[in-house]
């Protein structure tokens, strides 16, 4: 009787979609290091040899691991269902495959709008490819393959076979990665499910011990994630092996996703955990509106104005987020666009 009344009280408490503020702080730290990977590439679309390279290479070990992570620790309640919820799985789809079909239409027109501009063109024979997770704004794969993970968890992962379900889901993550070579869309797709899913369902695991292990998660542990998160990056950096190589990448992000929620923590203690818990909130948004902000910024900047391209990263970085939140704002107002935009009602 005690054990049903728990899980009836645990099924109670995840539908009401109970939140933290570590994790809103996490999201925020995570949208920044996001916004920033994006702006990276402002040479002519590649990153100079140095330090820009490496902290291009640091952050993209594990950042968007960290999104599905956080994803799924606010997800538990999948383990709890009796039965597939389909109205669950529709209000997934309007959240993120709306705004996924619409921005990627929305980017296309830019991107033919601004061609000139932009020293880009646009290329109607690859818009079918948006079905199977390549968006023309190439960022938004994000809510086609989070999307898919509500998916496989919601059909596939029970309470009882979460941690068979988290192996599998670790073994596909290091031997699939061979499914990234080009030419093969679908199979580009496939990889970054296969990659993504274990992270998305270890976090709805957490999610059921987070209260227990909250306290747990300190400067020693975050210390000790530390080592295993650099030598993980030094063997990214120097193996032409893939199983190997993807392998490093799993513990990257998993170490990774260890210290940001440990320095997500500490932050929610102290005073500037207000704008920290803002952009978390707003992560989302700021991530589907950057996509079209950034681009303008950085070829306005760069190309047309001639800044200095470290020059050009930070103030691409810090007027993307403004922009991004003050458009957001915006778009918020308007019932119809928003639902577009950002799959809100």
């Amino acid at each position: 009787m005690e054990k049903t009344n728990i899980l009836k009280e645990l099924v109670r408490e995840t539908s009401k979609g109970k939140y933290y503020n570590e994790i809103d702080i996490a999201k925020g730290i995570t949208i920044i290091l996001v916004i920033i990977g994006h702006a990276l590439p402002s040479l002519n679309g590649e990153v100079p040899k140095g330090f820009p390279s490496v902290l291009m290479q640091v952050i993209y070990s594990f950042h968007m691991p960290v999104f599905f992570f956080l994803s799924g620790l606010l997800a538990k309640k999948i383990l709890y269902l009796k039965k597939i919820e389909w109205s669950f799985l529709a209000s997934k789809a309007k959240r993120l495959m709306i705004p996924y079909f619409f921005c990627g239409v929305l980017y296309l027109i830019m991107k033919w709008a601004m061609s000139k501009m932009l020293g880009i063109k646009g290329n109607s024979s690859a818009l079918w490819k948006i079905f199977v997770g390549i968006n023309p704004n190439y960022e938004l794969w994000f809510l086609y393959v989070l999307f898919m993970c509500f998916v496989i968890s919601t059909l596939l992962v029970r309470r009882k076979s979460i941690i068979v379900a988290i192996v599998i889901a670790a073994i596909a993550s290091i031997c699939f990665g061979f499914l990234t070579e080009d030419g093969f869309a679908i199979l580009n797709t496939v990889a970054k499910i296969c990659k993504n899913t274990v992270f998305f369902i270890t976090g709805i695991y957490i999610g059921t011990i987070y209260d227990n292990i909250k306290n747990k998660i300190n400067w020693i542990v975050a210390l000790v994630s530390l080592p295993i998160f650099v030598v993980a990056n030094i063997v990214i950096a120097n193996t032409k092996i893939v199983i190997l190589s993807n392998a490093a990448k799993l513990l990257s992000s998993l170490t990774g996703i260890i210290i940001v929620l440990w320095i997500s923590i500490v932050l929610s203690k102290t005073i500037i955990s207000s704008p920290t818990i803002n952009l978390g909130k707003n992560s989302m948004c700021i991530y589907i509106i950057s996509g079209f902000v950034l681009p303008l910024l950085s070829k306005v900047l760069f190309d047309k104005i001639g800044t200095p391209y470290s020059l050009t990263v930070v103030i691409c970085t810090i007027l993307t987020i403004i922009i991004s939140l003050l458009v957001s704002f915006v778009i918020k107002k308007i019932k119809y666009l928003r639902l577009l935009m950002f799959g809100m009602d």
